[in-house]
């Protein structure tokens, strides 16, 4: 037979398991971690779907004060302040279904506009920095291109000497891992200062992800809680400080 390579184009995957093979149409095309709104990323950016899963496991809520001092390309505050207002993640992204012909095209429309009138639209309290000035530029373009610029506040910043913006807050951070020996020192290092700086910040929970298997020791705290997680192929932790929450005693 004949296949004309005309018209829409429709991806074909399947998946083979043991004597068994599952054959599905792509209605997505580019994954679902890609948002649409970032365009370029500093090197070993995190998945967007991560950064909002870490946010989430951060209790991270409309009315949360959020400070990401290793901000990067800026995914973290942006998916938070995605979670915070309730925007439907991939509202911004196209999707290799709406140029299928037996999908009503009207669909799309409507259900866009159904998710933006289910955004919150209140204060937000987001902060977001870094010591690299680029990653703090590319990163004020990445939340202009998600529509969230408006709700955070970017600055260059030491992370380990920064002044936090309140008393309270939710610290969620990606630091750097070093991969190779000497950076992972350096690393470790940085782990080290931003241990004896955040210990005295006992109103911030604090959430930290990062494949250093020695982390606790070099930040000089074991976590409340741990989490296994995979940044790409790197297995990562997660550390949850929980402060009085942990003790269950309330503010």
């Amino acid at each position: 037979s004949v296949l004309p390579e005309t018209g829409v184009e429709y991806k074909i995957r399947f998946m083979l398991r043991k004597d068994q093979c599952e054959i599905m149409l792509d209605t997505t095309g580019d994954g679902l971690h890609k948002r649409g709104y970032r365009r370029n990323a500093m090197e070993a950016p995190i998945r967007e779907t991560l950064a909002a899963t870490i946010a989430d496991l951060g209790r991270v809520r409309r009315d949360s004060l959020v400070e990401d001092p290793f901000c990067g390309s800026g995914t973290i505050p942006i998916e938070a302040a995605l979670i915070a207002m309730n925007r439907a993640p991939g509202i911004n992204r196209h999707f290799a279904a709406e140029n299928f012909p037996f999908v009503d095209k009207t669909l799309w429309k409507e259900e866009r506009e159904a998710a933006k009138n289910r955004e919150f639209h209140g204060d937000y309290k987001i902060f977001a920095s870094d010591n690299d000035p680029a990653c703090v530029s590319l990163s004020m373009a990445n939340a202009r291109r998600a529509g969230v610029d408006k709700l955070i506040v970017f600055e260059d910043a030491d992370a380990p000497s920064r002044k936090f913006p309140a008393a309270e807050g939710i610290l969620v951070a990606n630091p750097p891992y070093g991969q190779r020996m000497m950076e992972q020192r350096t690393a470790q290092a940085l782990y080290e200062r931003l241990g004896r700086r955040l210990k005295t910040e006992k109103g911030w929970k604090q959430y930290i992800i990062t494949s250093e298997p020695e982390f606790e020791r070099h930040f000089g705290r074991k976590a409340d809680k741990k989490r296994k997680l995979y940044n790409g192929m790197i297995q990562c932790n997660y550390y949850m400080y929980l402060g009085d929450m942990a003790k269950g005693r309330k503010k």
